[in-house]
């Protein structure tokens, strides 16, 4: 499990080492502790297989004091998490991306001299907390992806993400 205390000139450096030679990068920040981010990895994990090969890496980050490498371990393999996990246990990438709450999607555009292009939800499943739509009608990170590779401006660029707080 890598562990994340950065400065912001070492958070460019991740950016650029985990995204390899593609040119988005979505940060997907979560908690172990929090049914909302359990429930969204379904999508996160359907998302991955289809966006993996056409230049987007998915970077799992924990960033919450009561993560540690043991309870991220665990929740990778609990719930089939395909991509990479960082555990973020200085928050300085929570910090520098401005992540609020778990699950929080941030992407990163490389080719764009990263520039933040999308940030919010996964989908429009949460329409508030404790509240669970039975049916998915918006598709967020995917539609935001889907216009991106295409060099679409025809998205929205941010959404309200609904779950845990991070701790600060």
């Amino acid at each position: 499990m890598k562990r994340v205390g950065l400065t912001i000139a070492i958070l460019l450096f991740f950016t650029k080492l985990y995204a390899k030679t593609d040119s988005l990068t979505v940060y997907v920040f979560l908690s172990e502790e929090c049914p909302v981010c359990q429930n969204q990895t379904l999508p996160l994990r359907e998302l991955y297989a289809q966006f993996k090969n056409q230049g987007v890496s998915f970077v799992a980050v924990f960033s919450n004091p009561s993560s540690a490498d043991s309870t991220i371990l665990s929740f990778r393999a609990r719930y089939d998490l395909p991509f990479r996990a960082v555990f973020d246990s200085t928050q300085q990438m929570a910090k520098r991306l401005n992540a609020q709450i778990t699950p929080e999607v941030v992407i990163v555009n490389h080719a764009q001299n990263d520039a933040i292009v999308y940030r919010g939800a996964v989908d429009n499943a949460y329409p508030a907390l404790g509240k669970r739509r039975t049916i998915v009608t918006e598709h967020f990170l995917h539609d935001a992806l889907v216009a991106l590779l295409k060099g679409s401006k025809n998205y929205l660029t941010n959404t309200k993400a609904v779950g845990c707080y991070i701790t600060f």
